[in-house]
């Protein structure tokens, strides 16, 4: 191959498209340089793309341990619930990502001035029926052996049995929750409204409010499908069996108190170091501290001081205050006298008033 035959560097970015991305870069350079308006897209601005709202996890994080505290009081048994990242996405792709069928609960939020999702789906809702009422464990080794009959059914299956895969998903989108279900899924729900209460404290005291049902996505038209969420994801753990719970909550909403939810770590910082201050000054409390009283001060010349001898005495007057001193530092003063049979020192005052508080 000659040189000729050899495409140059701009030709290579022409086929990449790196051209394109550093002409559109340059050109935004360009309108900062000359303070001119840059382009803004509304329906997805590039600032929701980045994490602006990091106390959602702390809050997340209180209402996972909450909820664990309340499903294992519930189930009698342990429970792992685990926060995954917050993140932003559409509305429509949210609806498409969930299975059928599916609890869909609308909360109402009257502070927020909207509402949210919070989705079960039927393993959820079976996990918690089996933990409630109990299920008898399966032998692994029974476990396998149907695996592998299934496996050797399904290689002697033909066509016939791609229809009846259809008839089933037909039948399952028509499915619903039994009574039994519904009841256990409304009372997930409590103590997944109870324990969100707790974390959101941090912020305010919301009230979560249930509006209704909805078993099916598709149906659900609250929102436009290009409308950004906010999906706060749980990971919850029974019996070895793992199921998510998914909540959405419109950017809107969040954006209305985004100002407290960048404050608010500053202020559990604050709270925190409150905190260790309180329990610094209760340990401080039981610190042993040596008490030197000052009764007098006799002043005499040194030809006197080196001429005493053991058995000298030195002649004082009782003083009418002495003074209490902690490692040099004055404290207070107060009355020499007796009580008890001892001789006991009567407080006057403090000499520094605010050590007292």
């Amino acid at each position: 191959m000659s040189e000729e035959e050899i495409l140059s560097q701009d030709e290579l970015n022409d086929l990449t498209g790196k051209s394109e991305a550093s002409n559109e870069s340059s050109t935004q350079e360009e309108l900062y340089d000359k303070g001119q308006v840059l382009p803004y897209d509304f329906k997805q601005p590039e600032h929701t793309k980045q994490s602006h709202f990091p106390t959602l996890q702390i809050i997340n994080e209180k209402t996972a341990i909450d909820l664990r505290d309340k499903l294992e009081n519930m189930l009698q048994q342990k429970i792992e619930i685990t926060t995954q990242e917050s993140h932003v996405n559409k509305f429509g792709e949210f609806v498409h990502s969930l299975s059928i069928p599916i609890d869909i609960k609308k909360i109402n939020v009257p502070e927020l001035k909207g509402s949210f999702f919070v989705c079960f789906d039927d393993g959820l809702i079976g996990s918690v029926i089996e933990g409630y009422f109990g299920a008898p464990e399966i032998d692994e080794d029974i476990k396998d052996e149907d695996v592998k009959e299934d496996d050797d059914k399904d290689e002697d299956e033909d066509s016939d049995a791609d229809e009846e895969e259809e008839l089933l998903e037909e039948i399952v989108e028509k499915e619903e929750f039994t009574n039994a279900e519904s009841r256990i899924s409304q009372r997930l729900l409590e103590h997944v409204l109870g324990s969100m209460r707790e974390g959101w404290k941090l912020l305010d005291d919301y009230q979560f409010a249930y509006e209704k049902t909805e078993i099916n996505p598709r149906l659900i038209n609250d929102l436009d499908h290009d409308e950004l969420i906010v999906n706060m994801n749980f990971e919850v753990k029974i019996r070895e069996k793992i199921n998510i719970i998914r909540i959405a909550v419109p950017y809107k909403m969040l954006d209305k108190v985004k100002h407290k939810l960048r404050r608010v770590v500053q202020n559990i910082k604050e709270a925190s170091d409150k905190k260790w201050l309180t329990k610094l000054y209760e340990k401080m409390q039981s610190v042993p501290m040596e008490l030197v009283g000052e009764l007098c001060r006799v002043v005499i010349p040194v030809n006197k001081l080196v001429e005493l001898k053991v058995g000298d005495t030195l002649t004082i007057q009782k003083p009418e205050s002495i003074t209490i001193y902690v490692d040099k530092t004055p404290i207070l003063t107060g009355q020499l006298g007796e009580s008890n049979g001892q001789t006991a020192i009567q407080v006057n005052h403090w000499i520094r008033s605010e050590m007292k508080k």
